[in-house]
């Protein structure tokens, strides 16, 4: 399933010359993701009640084209090609229909109490 959210970019994920910083295209990027999770049963809440945690091991993005302040944006993310231990998450962000971002994250599930990594598909 694809997640799909419109935002306007914020000044406070800017810098000086109105264009997104990479740290706040990661904010934008991870918060799309924790909508979709939240969407399906996964909150922090739920996550901590159930005593687990997304670990996130390694993100990649590129920029084709920059993001600026005042933008509307598309912000799509997905899960695939998910295997044992690894949960892979991919990210697109879309201007008038043009894909501009696009990346990928890798993540690990893990019980906060063992510190057991939890596999794919394992309650």
């Amino acid at each position: 399933m694809v997640w799909s959210e419109h935002i306007t970019v914020n000044t406070h994920d800017c810098d000086k010359n109105g264009i997104v910083r990479p740290t706040g295209l990661l904010r934008i990027v991870q918060e799309a993701a924790y909508n979709h999770l939240c969407s399906l049963g996964q909150s922090e809440a739920e996550l901590r009640r159930d005593k687990r945690a997304y670990i996130v091991s390694n993100i990649g993005i590129d920029v084709i084209k920059p993001l600026k302040m005042g933008d509307k944006v598309e912000v799509r993310t997905w899960e695939n090609n998910s295997v044992g231990a690894k949960f892979m998450r991919y990210y697109a962000v879309l201007r008038d229909g043009e894909e501009i971002v696009c990346g990928s994250c890798v993540c690990a599930l893990v019980n906060i109490e063992t510190g057991r990594l939890i596999r794919v598909g394992e309650s």
